[in-house]
């Protein structure tokens, strides 16, 4: 019986998790916009680590490309509305 060498390619990367804060901050979105593509199932699942709900960041990022590749248009649009938004608030509570 001969013993055959195969080459073993091993993929290595950092899991890096997102706090709500940090998602929002990152995709320039609201609570509520996460919040209903999850229910939609449009949106990367939330992870609990304890209490806390975490994101994982390459989930987040295919979740982006996927975004992009359907329409380039889409997500900046979410984030501009969501601007608009925040700013007709500011404006509200003055």
């Amino acid at each position: 019986m001969a013993l055959r060498k195969t080459a073993v390619a091993a993929v290595v990367y950092e899991v890096v998790r997102l706090s709500k804060v940090d998602l929002m901050r990152r995709l320039h979105v609201s609570d509520s916009f996460i919040h209903k593509r999850e229910i939609a199932g449009n949106f990367p699942k939330r992870h609990y680590i304890g209490e806390r709900a975490m994101w994982f960041l390459h989930e987040i990022e295919g979740w982006e490309r996927e975004q992009m590749a359907r329409s380039p248009k889409s997500l900046s649009r979410a984030r501009e509305m969501n601007d608009a938004h925040a700013a007709a608030k500011k404006r509200s509570a003055r």
